[in-house]
């Protein structure tokens, strides 16, 4: 299983699977970062094997999707280090339906709300996109970033990710 992601900046990157973290469980920054960010994401399920998938086609590849807290170490430079750590995507619940609209707190305070023509680009893009360089295989998952979307994170804080009124994510930052 591997995750490929989109950034806002349309930069692709790939993800072990030591990056996620699921299950409600806590966020523990990095003793070698004091920096960290979170991206908001929505990330999609693939459900079958495919290579050079036309966007028109991409809908039958993904079964499922889940709002994400894209995590990033900005005081790193090399793009791995950054992107790549253990635990830095926290995804949420899955669910079957493409979602119209997500919404992340902090705490209680909304921070972010969007559509989904806010994506970076459509999540059926991002598929053709992404089949172009590696093979998609069920398991994999797509991420794709909200545009204009970043927060830091805090020690304590606790963030919650919607998909409509239903919370799909929770995370406490420690």
């Amino acid at each position: 299983m591997k995750i490929v992601g989109i950034t806002k900046e349309r930069q692709l990157y790939v993800k072990p699977d030591s990056a996620l973290l699921v299950g409600n469980k806590p966020f523990f920054i990095p003793l070698f970062s004091d920096c960290i960010s979170a991206s908001f994401a929505l990330v999609g399920r693939v459900c079958r094997l495919g290579r050079n998938i036309q966007e028109k086609f991409a809908s039958r590849y993904l079964d499922a999707f889940a709002p994400a807290l894209n995590l990033q170490a900005d005081d790193m430079q090399n793009w791995t280090e950054r992107t790549g750590f253990d635990n830095s995507l926290v995804l949420g619940q899955f669910q079957t339906d493409m979602p119209q609209h997500l919404r992340f707190q902090e705490n209680e305070d909304t921070v972010a709300d969007f559509c989904a023509e806010d994506l970076s680009m459509s999540m059926f893009e991002a598929v053709e996109y992404v089949s172009r360089f590696v093979t998609l295989r069920m398991g994999d998952m797509v991420a794709v970033d909200f545009m204009a979307s970043e927060a830091r994170l805090k020690k304590e804080a606790v963030w919650r990710g919607f998909m409509g009124d239903e919370q799909k994510l929770y995370c406490k930052i420690k």
